[in-house]
């Protein structure tokens, strides 16, 4: 997303721990974002169809009720055209992760996740 201005782009962020979502709905508040957030993949879809808006997801990898790869199938059929970046804080991880999604690995720092848009 270098050059893209943020103000406005509604992003939903998907994160079990509520430590973490916080802190990555800070991120992006930061950046200009509106943010909307979810604990888990269940609750993510049902957020995705209340909010057309949304453009971008941010999601974990490994979550309770719906794993971020599972998500992202689903999600995709509401929305074909929402770009999706994964996080996790495990490597093997990354092996759940489809090869055309980027992969941002925690701790991330912000310059980390604007490039993997």
């Amino acid at each position: 997303m270098q050059g893209l201005k943020t103000a406005g782009i509604s992003i939903l962020v998907v994160e079990d721990e509520y430590l973490i979502r916080e802190m990555g709905i800070s991120l992006f508040q930061d950046l200009g974002f509106v943010v909307h957030s979810a604990a888990h993949g269940g609750e993510a879809l049902e957020v995705l169809k209340a909010h057309p808006s949304i453009k971008l997801m941010f999601t974990d990898v490994r979550m309770p009720v719906m794993m971020g790869d599972e998500l992202v199938r689903e999600a995709l059929k509401i929305r074909p055209d929402l770009k999706v970046v994964f996080t996790s804080g495990y490597t093997a991880s990354s092996n759940r992760i489809p090869a055309e999604f980027p992969m941002v690995q925690k701790p991330y720092r912000p310059r980390d996740v604007i490039q993997a848009f």
